[in-house]
This record gives structure tokens, C-alpha cells and sequence, in this order.
């Protein structure tokens, strides 16, 4: 045998090892990593979401394509995003009611407010953009769909939701919800619509009978501008409006 031949043998010998250890490390890498994604997805159900964030950060550290763990994340983030709402909202709420307890008039900083909402829903976006870039999967896109639109990218979130009936046209989850997303816009729609003829019905009212006479004659201008009793009264309270509609997106699903 020839020294060629030799070398040649010995190099696919030491090929056919390497190919061996690689595919045995990978098969134990990809064991590993759904054991610790069960862990996190366990301690998701339980609501601990920071430490499930963790475990599923250190499964992206090994397997940056692990799509589940993406999408594990951006799921712990709407949650708490969700309790976040609650908890800012019920704090407005306590400021609004008077007590004589004075712990109970904590200043409500709404900057500080904003700012981790949206921190949050840049967290929950950039997850979901993570998760869908690796494959395509009619239930992410179904369930990130869903998240984005009711985080307030309603287009984003349908689009998601449409790409999922095109990849399963029988995916009868992501039509349902399509539907209900619909019938919800129609619904929206029509009572801003009923708010605004309500609205010129009684502003109509108001000022017909208060300042005209019995022939609409006599009109006060001066007397119009000083009614604070309409204002008061009739004027929709639009910070109230948004806390009931924000109310209803979230029991809306």
C-alpha cells in the first residue's frame, strides 16, 4: 500500500470520528435544551415569568434558532405587561377616590407609566419578530398575531394571523379569530358612531331650548359660553372612554 493511500485512509478514518462525535453532541445538545425549555414552560404556567425568561435566555445562548424559547418569552412578557396594566390602573383608580389615608395619594408618575409599557411591548415585539424569522408555524403566527394585535399593532397582529390561514387554509383557530376580530371592529365602530349621534342629539337639545325662546328669537351668546352645567354634564369623559375600551380589548379574548 502506497503512502497516499495511507494518509487517505487515516483522513477518513478521523473524517468518519469526527462525524460520529459531532452528531452524538448535537443529539445531546438538543436533549439538553427541550428539557430546560419544559423547566421554563413550566414555570411559565405558574407565573414566575422572570426566571422562566432566564432559562429560556440561556437556551438561545446554545441554540440561537430555538424558536420555542422566542416565543416562551414573548408570551412571559405579555403576561407581564397584562399585570402591569392592572396594577396602574387600579393605582389611578385609588388616586381618584378620596381617602384620608395619605399613603394612599402616592403621585402617579404617567411618564414613568408609558415608559415601561412601552419597554415591554418592545420586548414582546422583538421576540415574536425573533420567533417567526426562523420558520414558518401556523399556530406562532396564529398566537403571536393575537398578542401584537392586543398590544396595539392591530395590522401587524392580523397580518400574522392571515399568514397562518395561508400556510393551512383548514387552520380553523386563526379564521375563528379573524372573525372575531372583525366582528369586534364592526362593533367598535358602531358605537363611536352611536356615541356621536348621542352626542349632536344632546348638544342640539341643550343649547336649542336653553338659549333660544319659544321661536328661537332670542339667542345669548354671552350666557352660551359661561354654561360650565353642560360641560360638566354632558361632555364624554375620554380618559374613562379609553380605561372602559381598554377594559373590554383585554376580556375581549
Amino acid at each position: 500500500m502506497s503512502e497516499s493511500k495511507i494518509k487517505l485512509l487515516f483522513f477518513l478514518i478521523f473524517y468518519a470520528i469526527a462525524t460520529v462525535i459531532y452528531f452524538s453532541n448535537s443529539k445531546y445538545d438538543i436533549v439538553e435544551l427541550e428539557k430546560m425549555y419544559d423547566k421554563s414552560y413550566e414555570l411559565y404556567k405558574q407565573r414566575k415569568y422572570q426566571e422562566a425568561i432566564k432559562i429560556a435566555d440561556k437556551i438561545i445562548e446554545k441554540n440561537k434558532n430555538f424558536q420555542d424559547a422566542y416565543m416562551l418569552k414573548a408570551r412571559c412578557y405579555y403576561e407581564i405587561y397584562k399585570d402591569f396594566l392592572d396594577k396602574a390602573r387600579l393605582a389611578q383608580q385609588s388616586k381618584k377616590q378620596k381617602s384620608t389615608d395619605k399613603k394612599s395619594h402616592k403621585e402617579i408618575n404617567q411618564d414613568e407609566i408609558e415608559k415601561t409599557k412601552t419597554e415591554l411591548i418592545n420586548l414582546i415585539v422583538y421576540n415574536i419578530r425573533k420567533a417567526i424569522s426562523i420558520r414558518e408555524d401556523e399556530k406562532i403566527y396564529t398566537e403571536s398575531g393575537v398578542i401584537l394585535y392586543n398590544i396595539g399593532a392591530k395590522e401587524e397582529g392580523k397580518e400574522l394571523i392571515k399568514k397562518a390561514v395561508k400556510i393551512n387554509p383548514h387552520c380553523k383557530e386563526a379564521k375563528e379569530i379573524l372573525t372575531k376580530i372583525k366582528i369586534h371592529e364592526l362593533q367598535e365602530e358602531l358605537a363611536q358612531r352611536q356615541k356621536l349621534e348621542l352626542y349632536k342629539k344632546m348638544l342640539s337639545k341643550h343649547f336649542l331650548e336653553k338659549y333660544y325662546d319659544a321661536e328661537y328669537d332670542d339667542y345669548d351668546e354671552k350666557e352660551e359660553y359661561e354654561d360650565d352645567e353642560f360641560y360638566g354634564n354632558y361632555i364624554f369623559d375620554d380618559d374613562e372612554d379609553d380605561e372602559d375600551e381598554e377594559k373590554e380589548q383585554e376580556n375581549f379574548w
